[in-house]
């Protein structure tokens, strides 16, 4: 049994659709087991959101994208929303996105 559901589901999935045989699944096996035990080895801290995808986040700083969306168009002018209730300000590495933030949090009871 692989040490990560995500892994195992993978493998599974590629065994049906490609008619692995025995020694091949093996293998694939043997490379989830691996990749396994090598993400637990660096240290995986977290998901990070990128413009073309998902990455994974390492306790030494790195990134490494998980996979690309870049062949998706995505609509070029989606609305900022703020989550922490900062309002405002341009977000960096952003081109052509107006600040449409709104606060979800209440900061005050006056308007209640």
């Amino acid at each position: 049994m692989l040490k990560s559901e995500l892994l195992t589901a993978i493998l599974n999935n590629y065994t049906a659709a490609t008619a692995l045989n025995d020694d091949t699944r093996l293998a694939v096996e043997q490379f989830c087991t691996y990749a396994a035990d090598w993400l637990k080895q660096n240290n995986v801290v977290g998901m990070g959101r990128a413009a073309a995808g998902l990455s994974l986040r390492f306790g030494d700083g790195r990134e490494l994208s998980l996979f690309d969306l870049s062949d998706i168009i995505a609509p070029s002018n989606q609305p900022a929303v703020s989550i922490t209730g900062n309002i405002g300000g341009a977000r960096p590495g952003v081109v052509a996105m107006t600040d449409s933030s709104f606060p979800i949090t209440v900061t005050s009871t006056e308007n209640l």
